[in-house]
């Protein structure tokens, strides 16, 4: 189990993260997130839990006095709608919010020392970072041995796909911290006053017309558009249970229908030609011939 291979915690002084966790049925990998959070060398203060349509949320009713976790349960909402509602229930005392996923497990050092980054001389237009993602076999309770994402970035034509996906994780060339032009949304550590200066409206963080998908490399374009870097640092691991499958077509056609839909919009939205014709075509293919 990954909780066996976490420290307990060592540093529980003022705190000022705080973590925003949108659910669906996650019944299969919550609770080993939320122990990896209560394990953190420095937790975080708040914790907010937004279930966005679970089929039954009996299977989060264990976590309902858990320290500085609140929960909150709607219909289907979305995971840009989900992120939001959140993110707009933190205190002012917080400086930095974590976006993870409920399928994330977390190194005990995580938050500690993406903090000490943000932190440092010369950092402070560090809008927002992530570590190495690694895939985890939640049956097998065990590292898949593969890449899940070390940032997210574009071919010159418009697709944009997580770097390093399915490589082998022995052999990882991505070792450099280095500013990258997106990050994976699973696992977004970000300044909060990054994220404030590019509010949509009064409380949209995540431009809520991306029910999910591509939601996260809109935020990073964003963010990017107000002089704020995104960094990915190495040195951060942490463990995605979503593994990796080499054949897309295995995901249901609707779910790619709207993957393809939201990249056309978010290249719409660039307006770059070459890339929305790309994105126009891949749309088309999906719809029309379930490509």
């Amino acid at each position: 189990m990954v909780r066996d291979e976490l420290s307990k915690p060592l540093n529980t002084t003022s705190r000022n993260v705080g973590v925003v966790i949108v659910t669906h049925n996650s019944q299969s990998t919550i609770d080993e997130t939320l122990h990896s959070l209560t394990l953190q060398t420095l937790p975080p203060k708040e914790i907010y839990l937004v279930d966005s349509g679970s089929s039954e949320t009996r299977y989060l009713k264990v976590h309902d006095h858990e320290g500085a976790l609140e929960m909150c349960m709607m219909p289907n909402i979305g995971f840009s709608a989900g992120n939001n509602l959140g993110y707009s229930t933190l205190t002012n005392e917080i400086k930095y919010v974590l976006f993870l996923n409920p399928d994330v497990i977390l190194p005990a050092t995580f938050v500690e020392e993406a903090v000490n980054f943000m932190n440092e001389e010369g950092h402070i237009k560090v809008g927002a970072l992530s570590g190495i993602l690694l895939g985890w076999d939640v049956e097998k309770e065990r590292p898949t041995g593969l890449i899940d994402s070390s940032g997210i970035f574009p071919k010159w034509y418009g697709h944009w796909s997580d770097r390093g996906r399915g490589e082998s994780a022995k052999r990882n060339p991505y070792q450099k911290t280095e500013a990258v032009p997106a990050l994976c949304g699973a696992l977004m550590f970000c300044r909060k006053a990054a994220l404030d200066s590019v509010k949509i409206g009064k409380d949209q963080i995540f431009d809520e017309t991306f029910f999910c998908y591509k939601e996260d490399i809109d935020l990073s374009l964003r963010l990017r558009d107000k002089g704020w870097y995104l960094y990915y640092v190495p040195s951060l691991t942490a463990y995605h249970v979503r593994g990796w499958n080499p054949d897309r077509h295995s995901a249901p056609r609707k779910l790619r229908l709207m993957s393809a839909e939201n990249e056309l919009k978010l290249h719409l939205k660039r307006k770059n030609p070459i890339k929305i014709a790309y994105s126009a075509l891949k749309w088309l293919g999906v719809k029309l011939l379930n490509i």
